[in-house]
């Protein structure tokens, strides 16, 4: 028997500049109870995620301007992820 785990009030960023993988991604994890932070460039995440830092970060790879990858190495270098998780999303 699995233990489900209270995932109420955690925050989740997700960073996409796809407004329907946005939309289907913001939909279920908020009907999971997690509080939703938004940015549609790795330029508004980096923004975001030094004032405000959440639990998980699913990134898209492929974006215009800073792509996935730059946007993860800079929040790392800058130490704006210490205590998150940070996952890739590829199309």
């Amino acid at each position: 028997m699995s233990k489900k785990i209270d995932v109420k009030g955690s925050r989740v960023l997700l960073v996409d500049d796809t407004p329907e993988n946005m939309r289907v991604l913001r939909q279920t994890l908020e009907a999971e109870g997690f509080d939703i932070l938004v940015a549609t460039s790795g330029e508004q995440a980096l923004k975001i995620v030094s004032g405000n830092a959440p639990d998980l970060v699913p990134l898209d790879v492929m974006m215009p301007g800073l792509d996935g990858f730059e946007t993860c190495t800079r929040m790392m270098s800058e130490g704006l992820t210490m205590w998150s998780s940070l996952s890739m999303i590829r199309k």
